[in-house]
């Protein structure tokens, strides 16, 4: 080794050690440091020994029932006078996580329904039970009442034909009566009422387009309701049931990553989703029914009858309009209403397009001060629909650790770890080998190790990143492996007839020199297939990738959901393990490189050559080990903090479950590159509806 090698592996040493103590202090003022580090090493390390527990969100129901049941009789038995504790584990129990449905993706409904099972029959009623149980214990609390309110819907499997009623409880009226005795004031029980009351008024009143009342008296008393609470302010309970659930878990064995994940899937939020979009959507049979009246209703109407019904439908299109408006400002601000901001557009701003249309070819529909209502209307559900649209177009999460350029840094920091064990292990067998074969310097330079590892990580990236995420098209690599595994072998065996030659000296004749490739080609003929599938050859390579593929692709794909394939590429090519797959072909590649140097330079025997490789995979594995260590160590950092910021803002959102999109909102909102597009926008659409009153106009020629 060289004077200037020495220095620089002194130097990087040096480095590295600095760095490993900036870490642990770090991670000493880190909570959870160890769990996060222990997550970036375990792929690369304990997964190729052990299988790696399954999350509990992705197990089957019935072992989230076994596991769900015995942490509440701890817990709760322990602390059998919190009513905090017994609230989150009542928002526990009340369905299984669904991360278990990928395998039923294609089927749904009946594989996952059946899988519910059971879960619903081991933890029947238990987490109303427990909500009574607290309730009990603190009857004058008004936030329990309104978590009880809200778990009087059944919510999940209701979307369906043969689902149950709405309520759970067949007699809820005493129960929402007394919740609202105990919380006086609050829209919330009224708005439960109107939707319990429509459910039994309609006939599959939730999945069906063409509703039919078959009880127009609970359909008036749910209209009552409806427009009793839009008199009353809003108390939607949300927040107290976050710190409960996060109360419970923070005393489960779960681990942080497992409780984090826990907290996500906030029930809760998604029921008042379903309150709110309920109440929004199907707050009325007809709800314009001026819009279905393009044409004369009937021949049989006078032309004065027909424009008596037009007028009268058009005024009850305006109210129902005006009661939109009105429910939609009284939840403005909670989870619920700032979760629609990402579903798909809603047809207000369509049905006022269409009333301001008609109002210009029948000005008599409407007055004047009518008109201005609709296109003041008209003017804010455009600007509403246009920040809906970038937020649907650029669906990323406000949170810390699903941020763009946090989450490169947690994905170099994974890669890095998943580095340096196949690097170390290279190194090691090249020390190993060395000690029986003659110490010859190493026979590939670091520049020539470098190109290698450019090209075995272009190759891995390409095949296992972007071939799996779609970004190149599958036929296309499907055909280029298989060239390549015909291609690659020839050269093989044409540089192998080469090296006999310049070894023993004998010259191959024309026709031996063609024998050898008729032969090649012939034995690859029948090894090689005609068509490789990208995805058959993926799966079977997959198995020399990370053992824990799945489990880290989960987690990648939970924060990339929705982004381009460009960012699934990077998550796919960490799953199936690629950076160990990378340093495998790295290896491979310098052990080609090594035996190509042989032609240029005097014969060598076995042994020799066999000895040069093994101090090229012994020098260079230990120097790209302790390059990885350094990125490493600096990446690890940014990590723990990222991981840190993560953990807090999970903590908040469960407190505050309205604050992420909020602070979504108002972010993009004061980007100018949104705020431009939202402009443009709002100005194409406001351009089009003068330009179609003008032409619907009657004094237009």
């Amino acid at each position: 080794m060289t004077r200037i090698a020495q220095t620089l592996w002194i130097g990087g040493l040096c480095l590295a050690a600095v760095l490993a103590i900036l870490l642990a202090w770090t991670a000493s003022q880190t909570p959870h440091a160890a769990h996060y580090l222990w997550m970036q090493w375990r792929p690369a390390t304990l997964d190729w020994f052990v299988q790696r527990e399954i999350p509990i969100a992705a197990r089957m129901p019935v072992d989230q029932a076994d596991y769900w049941l015995i942490e509440i009789d701890r817990i709760v038995g322990k602390n059998p006078t919190d009513a905090q504790l017994a609230i989150g584990a009542a928002m526990i129990v009340e369905e299984p996580e669904t991360d278990f449905w990928q395998p039923y993706s294609a089927q749904f409904y009946a594989p996952v329904r059946d899988a519910n099972q059971p879960f619903e029959s081991a933890c029947a009623d238990r987490d109303w039970r427990l909500i009574e149980q607290a309730i009990a214990l603190e009857p004058g609390n008004p936030q329990w009442r309104r978590v009880q309110a809200l778990m009087l819907i059944r919510h999940g499997s209701y979307w369906f034909a043969d689902s149950p009623p709405l309520a759970r409880i067949d007699d809820w009226r005493p129960i929402l009566a007394e919740c609202a005795q105990h919380d006086p004031g609050n829209a919330l029980y009224h708005y439960i009422a109107a939707m319990l009351y429509w459910d039994q008024s309609f006939e599959n009143w939730a999945i069906s387009g063409d509703r039919k009342i078959i009880d127009p008296k609970s359909y008036d008393l749910g209209m009552e309701s409806l427009e009793k609470a839009l008199t009353l302010p809003l108390q939607t309970g949300e927040s107290a049931s976050g710190e409960a659930k996060l109360a419970f878990l923070e005393q489960t064995t779960l681990s942080p990553s497992d409780r984090w994940r826990m907290l996500a899937s906030d029930r809760m939020r998604h029921r008042l989703r379903f309150v709110f979009r309920s109440l929004f959507d199907r707050h009325d049979l007809p709800k314009y029914p001026l819009l279905g009246l393009v044409a004369p209703p009937g021949a049989s109407l006078t032309p004065a009858e027909q424009q008596m019904q037009l007028r009268m439908n058009a005024q009850t299109s305006l109210e129902n309009l005006r009661r939109d408006m009105q429910l939609r400002a009284q939840w403005e601000g909670t989870s619920a209403e700032l979760d629609i901001m990402l579903a798909p557009t809603s047809e207000v701003e369509t049905s006022i397009f269409r009333m301001l249309y008609m109002s210009t070819s029948n000005p008599n529909l409407f007055t004047p001060d009518e008109q201005a209502e609709l296109l003041t209307l008209y003017e804010a559900e455009v600007r509403r629909t246009a920040i809906q649209r970038q937020l649907q177009a650029n669906p990323l999460s406000a949170a810390p650790g699903y941020q763009i350029p946090n989450m490169y840094h947690r994905l170099t920091g994974d890669a890095l770890a998943m580095l340096i064990p196949p690097l170390l292990l290279i190194a090691l067998g090249g020390f190993v080998a060395s000690r029986f074969r003659p110490k010859t310097p190493p026979s590939v330079g670091p520049i020539a190790a470098t190109l290698c590892l450019i090209l075995a990580a272009a190759v891995i990236f390409t095949i296992f990143g972007l071939g799996t995420a779609h970004v190149i098209d599958r036929v296309i690599l499907s055909r280029t492996l298989t060239a390549l595994l015909f291609v690659l072998p020839m050269l093989a065996i044409v540089a192998a007839a080469v090296q006999y030659v310049r070894k023993y000296g004998a010259p191959l004749t024309r026709v031996q020199f063609l024998l050898v490739l008729f032969g090649g080609g012939l034995a690859l003929r029948f090894i090689v297939p005609a068509t490789i599938d990208f995805d058959e050859w993926v799966n079977w390579a997959s198995y020399w990738g990370s053992p824990s593929r799945h489990a880290i692709f989960d987690d990648w794909l939970r924060r990339l959901d929705g982004y381009h394939h460009e960012h699934e590429a990077c998550a796919q090519w960490l799953s199936y393990g690629g950076p160990a797959l990378t340093i495998f072909l790295w290896a491979i590649l310098l052990g080609i490189v090594a035996w190509g140097k042989t032609w240029f330079q005097p014969p060598r025997d076995l042994p020799e050559t066999l000895g040069a490789l093994c101090q090229s995979w012994l020098r260079r594995g230990l120097e790209l080990a302790l390059v990885a260590a350094i990125c490493y160590l600096l990446a690890a950092r940014w990590t723990l903090d990222i991981a840190h910021a993560d953990e807090q803002y999970r903590r908040n959102a469960a407190v505050q479950p309205a604050a992420p999109l909020q602070e979504r909102m108002e972010t993009m909102l004061g980007d100018a590159m949104y705020k431009r597009a939202i402009e443009q926008d709002m100005t194409a659409k406001l351009e089009l509806l003068k330009w179609r009153m003008q032409m619907s106009s009657p004094q237009s020629p």
